[in-house]
């Protein structure tokens, strides 16, 4: 009675763990999986790139900011 019981719980919690937990796991590996690949495709090696990059985010950072206030 007992041994079934506990045989039964131990199978709910694998399928607990098989896909909830690793289904977590493979959707935030997949999510950077993604996110990389997007990320590989501004990465260009140009300085002037990063530089105009980095200017726009700063007038944007200064517009939202402006806009709040």
């Amino acid at each position: 009675m007992v041994r079934a019981f506990v045989d039964g719980l131990c199978y709910i919690l694998e399928l607990f763990d098989t896909y909830v937990v690793d289904g977590i796991v493979n959707g935030f590996a997949k999510l950077s999986m993604v996110g990389g690949g997007a990320i590989r495709r501004v990465q260009t090696g140009q300085l002037q790139f990063y530089g105009l990059a980095l200017i726009v985010g700063v007038v944007v950072v200064i517009a939202v900011w402006y806009a709040y206030i």
